[in-house]
């Protein structure tokens, strides 16, 4: 289990691909088709984390920041850094920024601003996730400007005990979460 509870699988891999395939997802969506998504990175990009759960993190804030942009303006950077422990990862966008009234409680469960059809759930599983990784999220800055989410992560997640087994595509050990 990770450290929220959920079963978590961490296996050795590249965090830039599991951010491009979140891009990949977004701009899949036929009205993100014409979003423009850098990412760029320095450093090594292998780690342990759950894969699947971490596009989930990358796509839901992705989402978030093409929905904050201009129709037709949409443009996002990711920036990823790692050092021989940590990842940090800058999600940039330029909309409008986020309202004062939600800044506080942006990562509890309903809570939504802009979006006619928002649940408020998007950022609060992005939180869960980062801390069943060990890791934190927040808004670095939010201005008219644009907003940057920083994620931090972990390269190896913190975990009580491990089972080593193998990753299938990569034949490499992992541990499993229990």
């Amino acid at each position: 289990m990770g450290l929220g509870g959920c079963l978590m699988t961490a296996v050795v891999r590249d965090m830039e691909l599991s951010i491009r395939k979140a891009v990949d997802s977004v701009t899949a969506r036929p009205e993100w088709r014409q979003t423009s998504i850098s990412v760029n990175t320095n450093g090594e990009m292998e780690g342990f984390f759950d894969t699947r759960k971490m596009e989930r993190v990358f796509f839901n804030l992705l989402l978030n920041a093409c929905e904050a942009s201009a129709p037709g303006q949409c443009q996002i950077e990711v920036e990823a850094r790692s050092s021989a422990d940590d990842f940090e990862v800058r999600i940039i966008d330029h909309g409008g920024g986020i309202p004062e009234s939600v800044r506080d409680s942006l990562f509890d469960p309903f809570v939504s601003s802009g979006k006619p059809n928002g649940t408020g759930m998007g950022l609060a599983i992005v939180k869960k996730i980062v801390q069943d990784h060990g890791g934190s999220v927040c808004v670095e800055r939010s201005s008219a400007a644009g907003t940057t989410f920083l994620l931090k992560l972990p390269r190896h997640v913190p975990v009580p005990t491990q089972e080593i087994v193998t990753a299938p595509e990569e034949g490499r050990p992992s541990p499993h979460l229990r």
